[in-house]
């Protein structure tokens, strides 16, 4: 009888993929609604953040639901400061 080969180790990272979507956001334009777009940093041990990405521009749209995604690598029973910042 041929046994199965060993499942790997548990590891304590995943990869954790994050949506964004804004709701009810001031319009602080004069002639049209808002164009917003969404920032993704992640910090480190030190509180520095660095850039991952930023979302697509929505025009005209105080309740955007982005479609661009971002995949970090999660580790469990760690800290992992994220910082989001949404411009228009």
């Amino acid at each position: 009888m041929v046994q199965p080969a060993p499942l790997p180790p548990p590891s304590d990272v995943e990869k954790l993929e994050l949506f964004f979507a804004c709701r009810c956001l001031i319009s602080l334009d004069v002639m049209s609604q808002s164009d917003p777009f969404v920032e993704f940093y992640l910090g480190n041990q030190s509180g520095q953040f660095a850039l991952v990405g930023k979302t697509e521009v929505i025009k005209d749209n105080a309740n955007p639901n982005f479609m661009k995604s971002f995949e970090i690598d999660y580790y469990f029973e760690r800290k992992q400061p994220c910082k989001f910042i949404c411009f228009d």
